[in-house]
């Protein structure tokens, strides 16, 4: 008190306790590295995506015009479709240089940061493969997104344009999927942890040699992949109950539509198609999500396992 007192009255500044700067997470340290080639890869998936969600309608217009002896239709579908093989040819080449290099890079900084802050061999081992799933995401979980976005609110604009009842039923669908999403995601962020918790004690399980803990490990390792597993398995289920039921709607609707022809019933099926495949992946997209927040702490220092943690 006597110190505090005198720095107050001459006048003195106490240094004030500064806290360190909160480090980015990796997603965005990645994106920020390499923002020019990881947007020019993702411009020409969204250019692939939205060639691809002009096929259905292209493709009706085509047999429309061919029961009616004309080629327009025809030619629009031909020159659509070589256009989308050719964007998605030069999308995967640069999709390839792209990542291999940024997973380069990444291993390198990952290795070395982990080892300057005292992390066991075994364990820096671990995580510098689960740093590899941060690659991953821009690689194949991202255009997986765009896809569904495209699937979902592309074929959902389509299917209003054709006959806004069956937009309308299909709009219906997004909340019992948004809370099925939401449950999925709750639980698989907690098993994720354990998951991983596990696969970082991989390497002193082997190191000892014991059979009984290595047999202890796995079995563990096993039980939490299966909990994953499960879990996404029945998301998947009740989304595609409900896709079940929009597809009744849908095939009504189709039929009966005014006027229709063979090329308008199929284009509105396939848009129904093309919305009900957007949903396909996103039980796993909400895993890797989990996934990629968990590792994200590991790496910055703000969650490690417990060492006696045996589940």
């Amino acid at each position: 008190m006597t110190d505090l007192s005198s720095a107050m009255g001459t006048g003195l500044e106490l240094p004030v306790r500064q806290d360190p700067p909160r480090r980015r997470h990796p997603l965005r340290e990645i994106f920020s590295a390499n923002r020019w080639p990881i947007l020019a890869t993702q411009g020409l998936i969204v250019t692939e995506e939205t060639l691809e969600l002009l096929h259905p309608a292209a493709i009706g217009w085509a047999v429309n015009d061919l029961l009616h002896g004309r080629y327009v239709g025809l030619s629009v579908f031909a020159g659509l479709y070589l256009s989308h093989v050719g964007v998605a040819v030069l999308r995967q080449r640069h999709d390839t240089r792209t990542y291999h290099r940024i997973y380069s890079d990444l291993a390198v900084k990952v290795i070395d940061e982990q080892r300057r802050r005292g992390v066991a061999a075994p364990q820096l081992m671990a995580r510098s493969v689960l740093a590899r799933q941060f690659t991953t995401f821009f690689e194949r979980d991202v255009p997986s997104v765009i896809a569904a976005l495209f699937g979902f609110f592309g074929a959902l604009a389509m299917l209003f344009a054709y006959d806004w009842v069956t937009g309308a039923a299909a709009a219906a669908l997004v909340l019992p999927l948004i809370l099925i999403s939401r449950w999925q995601g709750k639980r698989t962020v907690t098993f994720s942890t354990r998951l991983n918790d596990r696969l970082e004690r991989e390497g002193r399980a082997i190191l000892d040699g014991r059979p009984t803990k290595l047999r202890r490990h796995y079995r563990s390792v096993m039980g939490w992949r299966v909990r994953l597993s499960d879990v996404e398995a029945t998301s998947w289920g009740w989304m595609q109950v409900l896709m079940a039921a929009l597809g009744i709607v849908v095939l009504v609707r189709a039929a009966g539509l005014p006027g229709a022809e063979a090329g308008t019933i199929f284009a509105v099926v396939a848009y129904y198609w093309n919305f009900t495949m957007a949903f396909d992946d996103v039980p796993e997209l909400v895993e890797q999500a989990g996934q990629l927040r968990d590792i994200g702490r590991r790496l910055d220092g703000s969650r490690d396992p417990a060492e006696d943690d045996d589940d």
